[in-house]
């Protein structure tokens, strides 16, 4: 694969996804996956609060993909409002992965990044068990 070393251009705001998983804390409960999720959407959730809101993804999993604001583009906009979904900006901008990446994985970035909200101790505990496995398992580059 060839190297692309031009800058990516700085920083990028991104828009993040929410999941809804029935042990995460509901909004009106002081969910921080909330909290966050309505600081970074712009959008009043009041409506959504009753809701759990488990775990706030940032990354470019299918289920829960992030987006590449661009800039000029102010909170409240429609995902599709100005915005590229990370995925298919990495594969425009592949340099910003860095070399180790690209040579690892190409373009494609397996990693999801995530902040939980537990209203569950169980539950938690069963997700820590299967990170540690995983990782184990899984992070021969560590």
């Amino acid at each position: 694969m060839e190297k692309n070393h031009h800058g990516g251009g700085g920083l990028k705001r991104l828009r993040c996804s929410v999941q809804n998983y029935d042990w995460g804390k509901k909004g009106t409960e002081g969910s921080e996956v909330a909290r966050l999720y309505e600081l970074n959407s712009g959008s009043d959730i009041e409506l959504e609060k009753k809701k759990p809101f488990a775990e706030f993804w940032m990354g470019t999993h299918g289920s829960g993909p992030s987006f590449v604001v661009e800039s000029g583009v102010e909170n409240g906009d429609s995902i599709g409002s100005g915005s590229m979904g990370l995925k298919e900006w990495i594969l425009k901008n592949p340099n910003v992965l860095g070399d180790g990446v690209l040579d690892k994985w190409g373009c494609d970035l397996p990693f999801l990044f995530k902040v939980q909200s537990f209203f569950f101790l169980y539950d938690f505990v069963c997700v820590v068990f299967e990170f540690m496995f995983w990782l184990s398992h899984e992070c021969d580059f560590l």
